[in-house]
């Protein structure tokens, strides 16, 4: 099982390495300072969905490992919810303050508008990112290592089309970068 994680963990890394070429090559200097600047948005949205996915996918092996499947659907069903919730309250928070977040993270001048951009967009995404995340981590705890780097991997090659449609195809820059994020 720990080949597997490891592996996707690692993989995880290649979607900032696809965007920060993508976003180099073709957008502004501005744009990749965005990139940077926005980083912290996605740690803290990850950061949060782990509260859900890792605690419930602690809770589910527990579970499986005392033979007590039938309190599984409960907490499964629970961490995908709250997460989702969760999520949508992050977003609207996210939005409501992104000026001060965008000034706070160190964006300004010229890579203001950029980096509030791609931290809007993160925040629109930041409900479906939240249970994906959940349910990434509920597939691990059931034993499916495998799976989830396939997912994973799959989430940097649909990254990688969706950096090239919409950052060199369409030219939306730094948003092309966000959206792509969240479309893997």
């Amino acid at each position: 099982l720990g080949i597997p994680m490891a592996t996707g963990l690692a993989i995880t890394a290649i979607y900032n390495v696809v965007n920060s070429y993508f976003v180099g090559h073709f957008g502004t200097v501005e744009d990749l300072a965005a990139l940077i600047f926005g980083f912290p948005v996605v740690g803290v949205i990850t950061a949060l969905a782990g509260l859900f996915g890792v605690g419930a996918s602690t809770l589910t092996a527990r579970l499986l490992g005392e033979g007590n499947i039938a309190r599984i659907p409960a907490v499964t069903s629970f961490a995908v919810y709250a997460s989702l919730i969760f999520g949508v309250g992050l977003a609207v928070a996210g939005i409501f303050f992104v000026d001060p977040l965008t000034r706070l993270m160190g964006a300004g001048g010229a890579t203001y508008e950029p980096t509030r951009w791609f931290v809007t967009v993160l925040f629109l995404g930041a409900p479906p990112w939240m249970c994906m995340f959940t349910l990434e981590q509920l597939v691990r705890s059931e034993g499916y290592a495998k799976q989830s780097m396939y997912g994973i991997i799959w989430g940097v090659v649909i990254n990688s089309i969706f950096d090239v449609l919409l950052i060199a195809v369409l030219g939306w820059g730094i948003a092309g970068a966000g959206w792509a994020m969240l479309a893997a």
